[in-house]
């Protein structure tokens, strides 16, 4: 199993329930081909550096996972059929991206834990 990060821009457009309601559709595509999601992260609403899809803005949503590589390309292909996904790009995470990833999930936990 190898490590990816999932970087998704939705378009401006979208409505509070569709923005949820296509979060779900993406985490529930990389369930279906049995990915193990380590961490998700919901930058929002965002500048884009350049026109896309004649847009100036869209929505950021970061996944990072753990999946067979024989699987991308099938995540890869149904999330070309997305109208709404404006740009998305996959990425094989280095070792060190890995290491740094844990650290950073593990001093969120523990700056969201209750002090004793």
């Amino acid at each position: 199993m190898n490590h990816y990060e999932l970087m998704v821009i939705y378009s401006p457009n979208l409505t509070e329930d569709e923005q949820r309601q296509q979060f779900s559709h993406v985490e529930e595509l990389l369930k279906h081909e049995n990915a193990r999601i380590n961490w998700v992260d919901h930058w929002g609403k965002r500048k884009l550096a350049y026109l896309v899809k004649k847009q100036r803005q869209g929505i950021y949503d970061w996944f990072y996972f753990e999946l067979d590589p024989s699987r991308i390309s099938e995540i890869d292909r149904k999330l070309k059929m997305y109208e709404v996904i404006l740009r998305f790009m996959i990425i094989k995470m280095e070792k060190l991206q890995v290491q740094n990833l844990n650290r950073e999930i593990q001093r969120r936990q523990e700056a969201a834990a209750p002090a004793p």
